[in-house]
């Protein structure tokens, strides 16, 4: 409908524009307008959400969202549920948590044993998550012979399964490797040297560094 075709208004209520029907002026039924424009927007479809459709549409759309059910948890597997924002607050202590556990912490728990190792104080222990990650220095207080198992360490966080990792003792003028063994032992971890063809010596400067998995 053209704005001349609508329907004309008195002077009180009428709306007075320039007319292009050969006349001076025209008026027009703001009723009558309103309505016009109210059905082209109701018609006129839009780009919303990368979809074409009309504003009805849309709302219509909007009001079906609103009545969906709510999830108010963090397990809900069902389809078509929105999620309570009460979870947007658990979800945020979740990530704090990860991320406070992943930060590297000191552990001083552990002891040489005073049979095996001493420590010469370049040692260090962390825990990262459900990791530990160490470097031990020490001397021997004893030979050790391939025939003999001696613990240098214990105290560690408990690991999740025995774990065998490489050492390397400082004898004179090269480095001898020799194998170590962590395991569980009670509620903690050991750490003990491990057969491995190799003989070290007491107070010779020894390091092993490694990393397990702890319970």
């Amino acid at each position: 409908m053209q704005i001349h075709e609508l329907p004309a208004g008195s002077p009180a209520s009428g709306l007075q524009f320039a007319g292009d029907t050969g006349t001076q002026t025209q008026k027009i039924d703001y009723d009558a307008l309103a309505d016009a424009i109210l059905n082209k927007l109701t018609t006129k479809t839009f780009n919303i959400k990368s979809e074409s459709q009309t504003i009805i549409a849309a709302l219509n759309a909007l009001g079906d969202a609103s009545k969906q059910d709510v999830a108010n948890d963090l397990v809900t597997t069902a389809a078509g549920l929105v999620l309570d924002a009460r979870q947007g607050k658990a979800l945020d202590d979740k990530i704090t948590s990860l991320n406070s556990s992943l930060t590297p912490k000191s552990y001083t728990g552990y002891s040489f044993s005073a049979y095996s190792a001493a420590d010469i104080g370049l040692s260090y222990v962390y825990i990262i998550g459900k990791i530990c990650i160490f470097s031990l220095a020490f001397v021997y207080t004893s030979d050790y012979t391939p025939a003999t198992t001696q613990i240098f360490v214990n105290g560690m966080p408990k690991p999740a399964h025995d774990s065998y990792l490489q050492g390397m003792s400082f004898n004179g003028s090269s480095m001898e490797p020799f194998r170590c063994r962590v395991y569980a032992n009670g509620n903690t971890g050991s750490i003990s040297n491990y057969y491995s063809g190799m003989k070290t010596y007491a107070n010779v400067p020894s390091i092993i560094t490694g990393a397990y998995v702890i319970a």
